[in-house]
């Protein structure tokens, strides 16, 4: 009976109940405004928000380590490539409609270097972070055997690609058409 009485505690002020989530599990990241920032800014709250590098006992990197280093490293590459896309859809616009081949052409080499922004971007970080590019892989390739990460990097994949800003308000339905016919 003593047994019992010591497990049980009495609280004297009352609790907030509510209902347990799939967020609450998710890893807390800060989302940085890369809308008028330089690259040295957003490295240093980037560094900062991501925080004292930790690794599993495999050396890996810890999930929510992970996670942050992720997203700020596609943050990065966006900040960085911000005229590569800007420059891409002039070009292609050129070509659009009446060359399909040459449109091809510029996006796929569009894709191209974004992909070396990316590595570059990736590279910089992780040099801050005094990380290498393999660990960060195997990092990502033990992580992604657990489907409760998947899904995280899935839904933070998505989060990431929405536009910085809102939409013109006189955007209506017609006008889209419109645009793309």
């Amino acid at each position: 009976m003593v047994k019992l009485r010591e497990a049980i505690t009495f609280l004297d002020n009352s609790v907030e109940e509510r209902q347990a989530s799939a967020e609450d599990h998710m890893t807390k990241i800060e989302d940085i405004d890369i809308a008028n920032i330089t690259e040295e800014e957003f490295l240093e709250k980037a560094i900062e928000s991501i925080g004292e590098v930790k690794k599993n006992e495999n050396k890996t990197l810890h999930k929510d380590t992970f996670i942050r280093i992720f997203k700020y490293t596609g943050d990065f590459a966006k900040l960085r490539s911000k005229g590569i896309k800007a420059k891409a859809q002039e070009e292609r616009s050129v070509h659009f409609g009446e060359d399909h081949k040459k449109y091809l052409e510029a996006l796929q080499k569009t894709v191209q270097e974004e992909e070396k922004a990316y590595e570059a971007s990736s590279q910089v970080i992780f040099d801050k972070l005094c990380i290498t590019p393999e660990n960060f892989e195997r990092s990502q390739q033990s992580l992604m055997q657990d489907p409760s990460v998947q899904m995280e990097l899935f839904n933070l994949g998505i989060k990431m690609e929405q536009p910085a800003s809102k939409a013109p308000t006189d955007l209506a339905k017609e006008k889209v058409v419109e645009l793309v016919t």
